[in-house]
């Protein structure tokens, strides 16, 4: 009887079993992380957005000498290499110089500001 050192045909198709599950499961892990890594730098930028339309609102109101008109805004930026929607809602208080400034910031390609990515509430007032 003549023992052969070599692999049978079984044995390799089994090794190839095992190497293409392993390698499945490293594909999606990664996959994974690359989606969370993407919602984080998407909420990131979104944040930086909302904070510099809040800070436009206050530079805005020091140009003028009267409180910053009430009412909505929406305007498309591009930031990221993203186009994104930045939506700026003011509202009166109950003080004729102070105003509510809330911040949306989306995707421009979302459906609706449900799943927006950041929003901001803000005042800003005379001084």
């Amino acid at each position: 009887m003549h023992l052969s050192k070599a692999f049978t045909l079984i044995e390799i198709l089994v090794a190839l079993l095992v190497l293409s599950i392993a390698m499945s499961m490293f594909g999606n892990a990664t996959n994974g992380s690359l989606r969370s890594l993407e919602r984080i730098e998407t909420g990131r930028v979104a944040s930086w957005m909302a904070s510099n339309e809040l800070a436009f609102a206050r530079l805005e109101r020091r140009v003028k000498d009267t409180p910053i008109q009430t009412g909505r805004q929406q305007r498309f930026v591009q930031m990221a290499g993203r186009e994104w929607e930045v939506m700026r809602t003011v509202r009166p208080t109950s003080h004729p110089w102070l105003r509510r400034v809330e911040v949306r910031v989306r995707l421009a390609e979302s459906d609706s500001f449900d799943d927006g990515r950041a929003q901001l509430i803000g005042y800003v007032g005379r001084y």
